[in-house]
């Protein structure tokens, strides 16, 4: 993995900022974080990323009218657009692909689970190649499997 990659975190929660800005780290990416819709626009739009993690309801501003302005503001001055990941627990798909968003991750993030949606998206090929679109992650599935297996070795 390249040690320069830069990853924006985006979102009003303190300790969801914490959390990932963390994982982030010790993945071996550099991480800025954004408290809010309008501190990501002049975060993205004053340095360069990898990749943003955008929570959809935000205060100022929601992450989907950030990506709109992020993805409007980067074409009109001729920079790359960064991949924006939602990272939500009440958008649909739709509405987050409707703001130009890349991605779509489910809350609670399990930082195992964003290990596993990180690497995916950075395994690529020769630079420049665009990054395979992963699937969601269902927390729901993720939570009955470990509950299972949870329940499993209780009764072991």
């Amino acid at each position: 993995m390249n040690l320069a990659r830069r990853i924006l975190v985006a979102d009003d929660s303190l300790p969801t900022c914490a959390l990932l800005k963390a994982e982030l780290i010790s993945m071996g990416f550099e991480v800025d974080i954004a408290n809010n819709g309008a501190e990501a626009v002049k975060c993205a739009l004053s340095k360069d990323f990898d990749l943003i993690l955008m929570d959809v309801y935000m205060p100022i501003m929601t992450g989907m009218e950030a990506s709109r302005q992020i993805i409007e503001r980067s074409k009109s001055t001729a920079r790359n657009v960064p991949p924006i990941i939602a990272i939500t627990a009440g958008a649909s798909r739709e509405q987050c692909e409707e703001a130009g968003m890349t991605g779509y991750l489910e809350k609670p993030i399990m930082s195992h689970m964003l290990r596993r949606y990180i690497t995916e998206y950075f395994s690529v090929g020769p630079s420049g190649e665009q990054p395979p679109k992963v699937q969601s992650i269902d927390m729901g599935n993720v939570l009955k499997s470990r509950r299972k297996s949870i329940n499993f070795k209780m009764n072991a």
